[in-house]
């Protein structure tokens, strides 16, 4: 069962603190929510990916005004997961008091054999109006053959971003690198590393075909038989791409996390959340050098991380979610 769109503001010794909008259709209601971004003065930016509109709530709960962006956000996968239009899954991030990025990666579309829909992204000011735009970025990687029609490749290359003050860092996935994007849209600096550097973990690949095959063995044999087939037309791999994540920390560096199996958008609505193996990341200062490696345990999703802490979401054995911090250790 999925749980109705919500947002909490909680503690940090986890007690309930307020609650943000709920569902329905109405200012402060949400269709879905992606991202929940702080700004300044205590209040909150919510994203609503359905209604491709950003409610802006004060911490305490009442609602401040709405931001409209249908005129430049993509469709979203969930609203529209046909493949006759490009579909995307978008995330918001605050730059400065009132402005934002929206960060857009399609992930389903028209498209022949190994393919990548595109989707752009848009730095939008506090009322909506575009500030600048990035042209069409690669998405997440999809295959289409005539006998199956388009479907998401759960070991093909998925896009990632997050947001530096006003610049926007981007990986295609594919590559060791990030391209960093300034506020006017352009390319202002590149980042690379050896893919040694970030290797996964041995182990990850196995996880993700054992995943596979117990979540085949929940469907009835004529369905699984039919996915068996669609994901036997798609080729395989030689190698398994460069990037999984980047999450950019509050004192500007970005942290840069390997690529782990399954973890396409549809793969993870269809199928469920794929086990996720301890992981080794680099992070990288605001000069864009490597400063660090840190190693994250397994079941844990990074979503944030401050100028002592990595907080993220745990998943354990029995699938039940906590939000966990862990403070940094080692040298």
């Amino acid at each position: 069962m999925t749980a109705p769109p919500q947002v909490l503001v909680v503690e940090t010794d986890g007690s309930h603190a307020t609650q943000l909008g709920g569902p329905g259709e109405g200012p402060g209601e949400f269709a879905g929510v992606e991202s929940v971004v702080p700004l300044p003065g205590d209040s909150l930016a919510v994203w609503d990916p359905e209604r491709r509109r950003i409610s802006v709530f004060d911490a305490t709960g009442p609602l401040l005004r709405e931001v409209d962006l249908r005129e430049v956000a993509p469709l979203s996968w969930i609203a529209s997961p046909n493949v006759t239009a490009t579909s995307a899954r978008t995330e918001l991030w605050a730059t400065g008091r009132t402005g934002f990025w929206l960060f857009s990666v399609g992930v389903m579309g028209p498209g022949e054999g190994a393919f990548r829909p595109g989707a752009p992204s848009y730095r939008v000011a506090g009322d909506g109006s575009v500030l600048a735009e990035l042209a069409f970025q690669a998405g997440d990687e999809a295959f289409s053959s005539e006998q199956f029609g388009a479907i998401p490749n759960p070991l093909g290359a998925i896009s990632q971003g997050a947001v530096v003050g006003q610049s926007l860092a981007v990986s295609s996935g594919s590559e060791p690198e990030l391209q960093v994007f300034g506020p006017e849209g352009g390319l202002i600096r590149l980042i690379r590393w050896s893919e040694a550097e970030l290797d996964l973990e041995p182990g990850a690949l196995p996880v993700w075909e054992s995943f596979l095959e117990e979540h085949l063995a929940t469907l009835p044999e004529e369905e699984a038989g039919f996915r068996r087939e669609a994901l036997a037309t798609i080729p395989a791999r030689e190698e398994l791409p460069a990037v999984g994540q980047v999450v950019a920390a509050s004192g500007g560096e970005l942290w840069v996390g390997p690529y782990v199996p399954g973890q396409h958008v549809l793969v993870r609505a269809f199928m469920g959340e794929v086990p996720i193996p301890a992981t080794r990341w680099l992070v990288f200062g605001v000069d864009g050098e490597l400063a660090a490696t840190v190693r994250i345990p397994g079941g844990f999703t990074v979503y944030a991380v401050d100028s002592d802490r990595v907080w993220g979401v745990y998943r354990d054995d029995l699938d039940v979610e906590s939000v966990r911090a862990y403070a940094f250790s080692g040298a």
